[in-house]
């Protein structure tokens, strides 16, 4: 990378554009390479597939003129030879262009399958039975001629064959004798010249048939052997399920190929080619050679151009690098000017205006500077001068008063102000500097932790510092120290929402938290009151010191009872109420369980434990809050009521029975849709 930029830009610019020109060659060269080689393989494809459907509609005609000659021949057989071998023989002798086209043998079969005569001249072989044959049985059971699949022959040579039938039937249409002819796969005929023609050089045809057994084959092994697995060769498998085409695949052994299939229509089966893929694409790897080559070459004379041209426009870039570098070292305090009328030259005339606009900026942000520096350094404030970049130019002596740090450990911080902000308050600093960047100046509240560990509240302004146009040249803003007002804020809001007595929350508290639940998703929602009995009585007699006492006990005694997540509030001089979120019929009774052993405890320490009436009801809905309040303020009043019908000596009895209203199941009718709390 060095030696890279301490090259010339002639050099550069040759080394840039060289290759860029390279690359587009390539990239050309690869997009017609490839499209041409598409459109051949297309083509190739196409010239493949025409190829053997052409072959095979030859091998269909051949075959139809051969059947179509022993079908016609049948018709006329003398219904005398078919009893008598020799005039058979003699009959079969006498037709020689059936002996051609059937280069194997010409044989004539009475209707029960025994050879009547045949042309290879075995007489051995007269009365053979040959019925168990596929072609009998196939013509018998049809009644139609039949092209038999390929069979070894039962003559002395043992080569495949395949053999032709036509039925000869009587006037009455019964089959009295079956003419066949054989073709020999192996000989001169137009089926063994198949096997030995070839497509190109190393290309051959072969014929299957869609029981994938092998009619004719270059390699005469392979002959009437089902010798393709299943999944070997992907063509071959579609093929044989129907497909006609050309694609590339690759053969049961291994060899890359263009194959193409034509089904037969005189017989089923399959005609194929195959055609090796390094001999058909051999004319586009030439091509392609060819290609890159140029690319090569056009690269080089491309570089050796450019390198050339370059000098002419170079010059007078580098007259002005040279002026630029004396400039700088104030060797030179003239004006810049090149030899040339071009872009350079405007960059000449910018650059000289650029170095003017510089110095008197310069001058400005010095006055500036240094008024600003005089009003920070007299401020409690923290105030800060920082760079686009972030780093801290100035930073007033307040800083140092706020955050126990000097002011050279603030500057010398990597992130200045945001490593000092709390963690719980970095989220909210994050949205503000991303504001602040955008241009919105609007205060932060946030602590930092001072240098001794200490937790501080700051209120944080800023505002970019733009120049004549428009562009940020800086940021300056200030942190106040803001402690001691967010102490007093925080005491008045656990004031305004706290009873001074007790420390429970207040009225105003529990009203706004019942209006919070009926907002949200906590239902059900358990209502508990509670009445402190007799604290007039209290008061009158032991004073308000006592009342006092007393009241606090209770509060006591609720919020133990209580789960941390319910909320236990002081309603009225002697009033309590709780909001337990989330608590069915059951938690509600649980928690009245509570507060019961709580006063027995009371009790069993030896002191007087506090009367207390007791209520409570669930709501599963905001619409059923307000019913459930007073049911449970109704059940409070109905147990107070039987508390004092019992008198004084049964109220430790409430305590581990139980019997208040709120624990007795009450009509429907008296709060539909709040349940009982049992």
């Amino acid at each position: 990378m060095s030696a890279f930029k301490s090259t010339s830009i002639k050099m550069k610019m040759v080394r840039q554009l060289g290759p860029v020109f390279i690359v587009l060659a390539s990239a050309l060269n690869f997009a017609v390479f490839k499209y041409y080689s598409h459109q051949y393989k297309q083509t190739l494809k196409a010239g493949q597939y025409q190829l053997v459907s052409r072959v095979a509609a030859e091998v269909d005609d051949k075959l139809a003129h051969a059947r179509d000659a022993l079908i016609s021949q049948a018709k006329v057989v003398p219904r005398s030879v078919i009893r008598d071998p020799v005039a058979a023989e003699r009959y079969l002798a006498s037709l020689p262009v059936l002996q051609m086209i059937f280069d194997n043998n010409f044989i004539l079969f009475d209707a029960k399958g025994r050879l009547i005569a045949e042309t290879a001249h075995n007489p051995s072989r007269t009365g053979m039975d040959f019925s168990y044959r596929d072609y009998y049985l196939k013509t018998i059971a049809t009644g139609r001629p039949y092209i038999s699949r390929p069979f070894l022959s039962s003559l002395k040579h043992g080569h495949p064959v395949v053999l032709l039938t036509a039925p000869i039937r009587d006037e009455s249409g019964r089959i009295v004798a079956i003419l066949s002819g054989s073709l020999d796969l192996l000989r001169q005929n137009f089926l063994g010249n198949l096997a030995r023609a070839r497509v190109g050089k190393e290309g051959y045809f072969y014929i299957f048939g869609t029981d994938r057994t092998m009619i004719l084959h270059p390699d005469q092994s392979r002959i009437m052997q089902r010798d393709v697995p299943i999944g070997k060769d992907r063509l071959f498998d579609e093929a044989t399920k129907g497909f006609e085409g050309a694609e590339e695949t690759t053969t049961s052994r291994g060899k890359h190929v263009l194959a193409a299939f034509k089904r037969l229509a005189t017989v089923d089966w399959i005609l194929a080619a195959n055609y090796p893929l390094n001999e058909v694409y051999a004319p586009v790897a030439r091509v392609e050679r060819v290609g890159w080559l140029i690319v090569g070459l056009g690269g080089v004379l491309n570089i050796l151009m450019m390198a050339l041209a370059m000098r002419r426009i170079v010059d007078p870039l580098l007259s002005l690098k040279k002026q630029v570098i004396a400039s700088r070292w104030g060797k030179t305090t003239a004006p810049i000017s090149v030899a040339t009328t071009d872009e350079i030259n405007d960059l000449a005339v910018e650059f000289n205006g650029l170095v003017e606009d510089l110095r008197i900026r310069e001058e400005k942000l010095h006055n500036t500077s240094e008024l600003f520096q005089l009003i920070s350094d007299s401020s409690t404030s923290w105030v800060f001068w920082r760079s686009p970049s972030g780093q801290d130019l100035y930073v007033s002596p307040a800083a140092e008063q706020i955050t126990g740090y000097s002011r050279a450990e603030l500057t010398a911080m990597d992130n200045g102000l945001e490593e000092l902000i709390h963690q719980d308050d970095r989220s909210a600093w994050t949205r503000h500097v991303q504001g602040a960047s955008c241009g919105s100046v609007d205060p932060l509240e946030v602590r930092i932790i001072t240098r001794t560990g200490d937790e501080r509240w700051i209120s944080h302004s800023c505002r970019p510092v733009r120049d004549e146009k428009g562009a940020v040249v800086g940021i300056r803003g200030s942190n106040t120290d803001i402690t001691e007002r967010k102490q007093y804020e925080q005491q008045l809001q656990h004031i305004s929402v706290h009873d001074a007595l007790t420390g429970l929350y207040n009225r105003m508290y529990f009203e706004a938290e019942l209006e919070r639940l009926g907002r949200g998703r906590h239902f059900p929602v358990g209502i508990i009151v509670a009445d402190l009995d007799d604290l007039k009585k209290v008061n009158d007699s032991m004073g308000h010191s006592s009342g006092d006492k007393l009241i606090r006990t209770v509060a006591r005694l609720l919020a133990e009872a209580f789960r941390g997540d319910d909320s236990v509030c002081r309603i009225g001089g002697d009033e309590f109420a709780a909001l337990l979120p989330g608590a069915d019929a059951a938690a509600v009774a649980a928690a009245l369980s509570r507060v019961r052993s709580l006063l027995a405890g009371a009790e069993r320490d030896g002191g007087t434990p506090p009367s207390i009436s007791l209520g409570g009801a669930v709501a599963h809905s905001r619409d059923e809050l307000a019913d459930a309040l007073s049911l449970a303020d109704r059940r409070m009043y109905e147990d107070k009521k039987n508390r004092k019908a019992t008198g004084p000596t049964k109220r430790g009895a409430f305590a581990q029975t139980g019997g208040s209203a709120a624990t007795r199941s009450c009509p429907a009718s008296a709060a539909p849709g709040l349940e009982n709390v049992a």
